[in-house]
C-alpha cells in the first residue's frame, strides 16, 4: 500500500502500528520500507493472521493486497477479447469431461468424437465436470469456473454473441433478469456476470460457480441456436479457471452447436467430413460469410454446381429448425407478397429434399403459411399503392 510522503499525519499513525508490531512479542514479522516514486510501500516478510494484528485492524490496511499471490503464467483478461486457445498454467492441472449417458433417445446432446465437438438440442441440458489439482508449490485459493459461448474464428471474437429477441420473449417472468443469458446453470453456486452486448472479457454474459473441494459438475442449458447467432456460426463453449483475484489459471474449449435436430447435424457433419467436404479453419476465414451458414453443406453445394438435374437433387440436404416471427407491415398488399415468398422458398426447398419425411414436414409449413395467409388477408383491401 502506498503512502503518500507529504502526509505527517498518516505517517505517525504508520509508525504508531509499526511499533506496536515490532514490540510485540507473540510475533515476529520482518518489515521494509521501500521508497517507490516519492511513495512509501510497505511489505511484510511473513503472513500476519488476522486475529494477531488487532491493534491495525482494517485502518490502516484497507487497501492492502499483502498475501496475494499470483501463479506465473496465469492471465488478467480484464479489458481484453475473450479467447478459445486452451491455457495451461504450470502447477495447475484444469480438467472439464462430460458426464452422464448419451445415447438414450431423451439424452438431449450427443459428442462426436471424430469431429471433437458437442451437439446439443435447443433448451436441452449437458452436465460437466470440472476439476483441478495442484502441485504443493501452488498457493492455496479459491477457484471459480466461467463458462461462456464465444465465436471460434478470430475475426469474430471480438463480437459478443447475443440470444435472440424470439427466444428472449419466450422466457418466464421471473427469468427476465437473465434473459441476455444463453447459458443457464442449475448449480446453486451459480452468479450470472456480465451485461447485454457486452465485449471485454469481464462483461460478457456468463456463468460463474465457486468450485467446492476443487471439484463440481455443472448442469448447463442452452437457451438459443446456433441459426440465430450473428454474424457467424461456428461457436465453442470455453470454460476459464480464474483464482480468487480474477487471474486466469486455465482455459478449456469446447466446440458446440445447438439445434433442433442435433443427432442428424452430427452424422450429416461427419459424412461431410468422411466425404472430404468439410471446411477447414483456413476455408472459413477466406471465405465469404453467407457460405458458411451450415458446416453440413458448405462444399456439398459446391460439387453439386459442376452436376445438373437428378444428381444436384441427391446432393442437398434440407435443414428444418422451426422458427416463428411476427411481423406488422404497412399495407395487405406487402402483407401478401412475404406469404407468397415464403410459401415459394419452402416450395423450392421441398423439390430440393432427399427424405420423403422431409418434404412431408415443409409441405405442412407451406399448409400452415396459406391458413395465415388467408385468416390476415381476408376481408382486407389488397389494393394499397404501398409496394
Amino acid at each position: 500500500m502506498a503512502y503518500p510522503s507529504n502526509s505527517t499525519n498518516e505517517s505517525q499513525e504508520l509508525g504508531t502500528g509499526l511499533s506496536q508490531i515490532i514490540n510485540s512479542q507473540d510475533i515476529d514479522l520482518g518489515l521494509n520500507m521501500v521508497d517507490i516514486e516519492g511513495s512509501m510501500i510497505s511489505t511484510f516478510a511473513d503472513r500476519v493472521n488476522d486475529d494477531s494484528v488487532t491493534s491495525l485492524s482494517q485502518d490502516l490496511f484497507s487497501d492492502s493486497t499483502i498475501g496475494q499471490e499470483v501463479l506465473s503464467g496465469s492471465k488478467n483478461l480484464t479489458g481484453k477479447t475473450p479467447s478459445v486457445e486452451e491455457l495451461l498454467v504450470p502447477g495447475v492441472l484444469f480438467t472439464v469431461a462430460l458426464s452422464g449417458d448419451q445415447s438414450g433417445s431423451s439424452a438431449g446432446w450427443v459428442y462426436s468424437d471424430k469431429l471433437k465437438k458437442l451437439f446439443v438440442k435447443h433448451e436441452g441440458t449437458c452436465a460437466f465436470t470440472v476439476k483441478v489439482e495442484c502441485d504443493s508449490n501452488s498457493p492455496m485459493t479459491s477457484w471459480y469456473v466461467r463458462v461462456m459461448l464465444v465465436f471460434t474464428l478470430p475475426e469474430f471474437n471480438h463480437i459478443p454473441i447475443q440470444r435472440c429477441h424470439n427466444h428472449r420473449a419466450q422466457d418466464a417472468p421471473e427469468c427476465a433478469n437473465i434473459s441476455m443469458h444463453i447459458i443457464r446453470c442449475q448449480n446453486r453456486r451459480t452468479q450470472y456476470i456480465g451485461c447485454d452486448g457486452g465485449a471485454p472479457f469481464e462483461k460478457r454474459c456468463a456463468v460463474r460457480v465457486e468450485l467446492e473441494d476443487n471439484c463440481a459438475t455443472l448442469a448447463l442449458q442452452f437457451m438459443c441456436q446456433n441459426s440465430c447467432f450473428k454474424p457467424a456460426k461456428l461457436t465453442g463453449i470455453v470454460f476459464t479457471l480464474e483464482d480468487t483475484y480474477g487471474n486466469v489459471c486455465g482455459r478449456r474449449t469446447i466446440p458446440i452447436k445447438i439445434c433442433t435436430n442435433y443427432r442428424r447435424d452430427k452424422l450429416n457433419e461427419e459424412n461431410s467430413l468422411r466425404s472430404g467436404n468439410m471446411p477447414s479453419k483456413s476455408l472459413d476465414r477466406n471465405r465469404p460469410h453467407k457460405r458458411n451458414h451450415n458446416a453440413a453443406t458448405v462444399g456439398t453445394s459446391q460439387a453439386a454446381v459442376a452436376s445438373f438435374g437428378k444428381g444436384r437433387m441427391k446432393r442437398e440436404r434440407v435443414s428444418i429448425e422451426p422458427c416463428r416471427i411476427s411481423l406488422t407491415l404497412p399495407s395487405p398488399r406487402m402483407a401478401k407478397r412475404v406469404f407468397e415468398a415464403a410459401i415459394g422458398m419452402i416450395s423450392n426447398a421441398v423439390l430440393r429434399a432427399v427424405s420423403e419425411q422431409d418434404k412431408a414436414t415443409l409441405m405442412t409449413y407451406i399448409q400452415t403459411i396459406r391458413e395465415e395467409r388467408s385468416s390476415t388477408l381476408d376481408g382486407c383491401s389488397q389494393d394499397s399503392e404501398i409496394l
